[in-house]
């Protein structure tokens, strides 16, 4: 399943309020249509976090050898 980004403009259920929180596609129109959240893109900004995280984990798993 999809999921997209929102920021949430009041807190609802576990999302806290002011918070950006990634959710499945059905859950955001929901919450955005109700006017509790906006969806947010952070661009190249994700792609770039993945490829971080993931030369993190081969270097830890480097490191610890």
């Amino acid at each position: 399943m999809e999921k997209q980004n929102l920021f949430m403009y009041r807190g609802k259920g576990n999302y806290g309020q002011h918070k950006v929180v990634s959710v499945e596609k059905h859950e955001a129109d929901q919450l955005v249509s109700e006017g509790i959240a906006t969806p947010v893109s952070f661009g190249k900004y994700d792609e770039y976090r993945q490829q971080v995280k993931v030369a993190h984990k081969k270097y830890t798993r480097l490191a610890i050898r």
